[in-house]
């Protein structure tokens, strides 16, 4: 291939993709946790639903502590991890106390 156009292309360099070259000047790494799509489903659910505020807000709460208590994927969680959940929820001091922080909003 005597194609002079081909000869005036610069050589092809070749870069490692490992962790030390892997970074770019300038570029800053992105440190942002990825989505948790458990709580991309809970915030369809809650805007889907005419709540009112103070009810919103609750569920919204609630629903967050318990994706924090499961730690369980979307496609795993079953009614019986929301039984599971519910003793703890519903014990008379934590109830009180909730109720207390719903009317403080």
């Amino acid at each position: 291939m005597n194609n002079p156009e081909l000869n005036n292309l610069p050589p092809i360099k070749l870069i490692p993709l490992n962790a030390e070259t892997a970074s770019f000047p300038g570029r800053t790494a992105s440190t942002r946790p990825p989505t948790d799509i458990r709580w991309v489903k809970v915030l369809e659910f809650l805007r889907s639903n005419n709540l009112a505020p103070n009810s919103r807000k609750l569920y919204e709460c609630e629903l967050k502590r318990f994706l924090a208590w499961s730690e369980l994927h979307y496609h795993e969680l079953r009614p019986r991890h929301f039984a599971l959940y519910k003793p703890g929820f519903l014990t008379s001091e934590k109830k009180t106390l909730r109720l207390a922080k719903l009317k403080m909003i």
